[in-house]
């Protein structure tokens, strides 16, 4: 389960990581954004696979961030 309560809400609602953003600049901060993107033909399947493993989506953009940093991410959308 994702520590962050964003990254909870979206992933919970069945929405998978579409892109990170590093250094994204905002009106109080500098970091990291994610998009998540809603596949309204997927919603029940999202949904059920993360509430029943925990298992994110993520697009090959993310899981290949992830795989180089040594992240272990799931499922390649």
């Amino acid at each position: 389960m994702p520590p962050d309560p964003i990254a909870q809400f979206h992933l919970g609602n069945s929405a998978f990581d579409q892109s990170v953003h590093g250094n994204a600049i905002t009106a109080r901060s500098v970091g990291t954004m994610v998009n998540y993107l809603y596949e309204l033909t997927r919603v029940a399947q999202y949904h059920e696979q993360f509430a029943n493993t925990h298992e994110m989506i993520a697009s090959f953009e993310i899981n290949f961030l992830a795989a180089s940093t040594s992240l272990s991410i799931l499922q390649e959308r």
